[in-house]
């Protein structure tokens, strides 16, 4: 018995020293996990296995990014950002326990047509994934869309006055109740949203310039947000934006132009996606499992979320390949 003790008590300690040497070696090459505005590899094998198998081979895995929220005016508890106020994004809408990824698909046949892209958004609540939808956005202009960061950064970078591409670890895609979608960029050098997807109605806070800075620009901003929603009826006021994104299905959305065409993002930014930490790892627990769901990097382990496949959003559709039925 004895025996067997000290050979469980050496394999143990082989273990943990290999693991120790990992985690030592990637930090004295700066390879150190880090949070990025995209998912982590655990992340992304997740939500790719969850996507349906006709689509599965369509989507752009480095495109899998999770979605922050943040509100600039509550209309149901009247609160305010004021310039003063530290932006704190929330994980989940309205404090519910669903949590929210969305990812860019390529060149893909569906419902016996060519699509030259689309969205897919997927919702993770207790390790069980499902593909949110469909939703046809028809009221889109033809025009590329993403939701990928790298199809932003350099205008981003321009807009900024930036000298440099913004890294990802200092990016987050966030759902701007009642406003829209936004980048929320934190650098240390200047802290600002920037606007590339709004809801189509009678106010835009950013006057086209599409990117609001924290402090007084931003409290303007939630004020003239503020006055919009009280002036129109509070039944619309509450459902004008939304913070779910499974509601407002008839919203209309008006995409800005991204770059033609998603880099490689390890070549664009300089950075290795198998150094991503997972954003929301409570997502993919199971109820009564610990929320440490992920093994981390340096171990081969891997276990895959429960998938319930739903459905697509369909974003753009090339015209000039395939016919046939619509999607309903």
């Amino acid at each position: 018995m004895k025996k067997y003790l000290r050979l469980s008590f050496f394999y143990m300690a082989v273990i943990v020293f290999s693991l120790a040497l990992a985690i030592s070696a990637e930090a004295a090459n700066g390879q150190e996990p880090v949070c990025t505005v995209y998912a982590s590899l655990e992340e992304q094998k997740a939500i790719i296995n969850a996507t349906m198998p006709e689509l599965k081979e369509s989507v752009v895995s480095s495109s899998v990014t999770p979605v922050y929220y943040y509100t600039l005016y509550d209309f149901s508890t009247k609160k305010e950002y004021k310039k003063d106020e530290r932006i704190e994004l929330s994980k989940t809408a309205n404090g519910g326990d669903t949590y929210y990824y969305v990812a860019s698909v390529k060149d893909f046949s569906f419902f016996n047509e060519q699509w030259s892209g689309a969205l897919l958004f997927y919702a993770v609540k207790n390790g069980e994934i499902s593909v949110r939808g469909p939703q046809q956005m028809s009221q889109l202009p033809e025009v590329e869309i993403s939701m990928n960061y790298a199809d932003y950064a350099e205008h981003i970078r321009v807009l900024s006055g930036r000298k440099e591409i913004i890294s990802p670890r200092y990016v987050r895609l966030v759902h701007l109740s009642d406003v829209g979608w936004c980048f929320y960029v934190n650098d240390g050098i200047g802290e600002f949203f920037y606007l590339f997807c709004s809801w189509v109605g009678e106010i835009d806070i950013t006057h086209g310039r599409r990117i609001i800075y924290a402090g007084e620009e931003l409290e303007s901003a939630a004020e003239e947000l503020k006055d919009y929603l009280e002036s129109i009826n509070p039944d619309e006021a509450e459902q004008s934006g939304g913070s779910d994104l499974n509601q407002n299905e008839d919203v209309g959305y008006e995409f800005y132009r991204a770059s033609a065409g998603t880099p490689d993002i390890e070549k664009y930014f300089g950075i290795k996606v198998s150094n991503f930490k997972t954003h929301f790892p409570e997502a993919f627990a199971k109820p009564g499992s610990s929320k440490l769901s992920f093994i981390p990097v340096a171990v081969p382990l891997f276990v895959a979320a429960v998938t319930v496949p739903i459905g697509i959003i369909i974003i753009k559709k090339d015209r000039k390949k395939g016919a046939g039925k619509r999607a309903e």
